[in-house]
């Protein structure tokens, strides 16, 4: 993996990596040689490290529990399909990311972390990729 050094910020050059946060390190990381799978391996790894390492619990309100910095600029896809109901979910959430996982492994696609997955019940709005008019329904999304 290219290495990243500690120097002296100014003015014109780049912020000093000790004053960078996680994110925005590992966004520098990434953008060194952001094609070389193997890079991107090692960049995944790291991410993977850092948050076994921040793991814990901690009580306070939600809104600052549940946020976080995700980082600079994004290139993502985002898909939304149904997954069954909330009494029989359809696993067809799992079947996705197994066949999506494959797929990056196959094709040696330089996928950065993570892949993100969440679920959703439906929504009214004719126009949510979400929309349905069985208050059971559930549905995954993923980017």
């Amino acid at each position: 993996m290219p290495e990243l050094t500690t120097a002296e910020s100014s003015e014109d050059s780049e912020p000093d990596i000790n004053e960078l946060s996680f994110t925005e390190l590992r966004n520098k990381l990434l953008a060194l040689d952001p094609l070389n799978r193997d890079h991107v391996i090692q960049v995944n790894q790291a991410e993977a490290e850092f948050w076994r390492k921040s793991e814990g619990y901690r009580v306070g309100w939600s809104d600052e529990i549940l946020g976080f910095d995700c980082g600079g600029q994004q290139w993502v896809s985002e898909t939304c399909f149904p997954a069954g109901t909330l009494a029989k979910p359809s696993m067809k959430d799992l079947e996705y990311i197994e066949d999506l996982k494959k797929l990056i492994e196959k094709e040696e696609i330089p996928a950065p972390a993570p892949i993100e997955q969440r679920w959703t019940t439906c929504s009214k709005s004719p126009m949510s990729p979400a929309s349905s008019s069985a208050e059971d329904d559930i549905f995954s999304w993923v980017k």
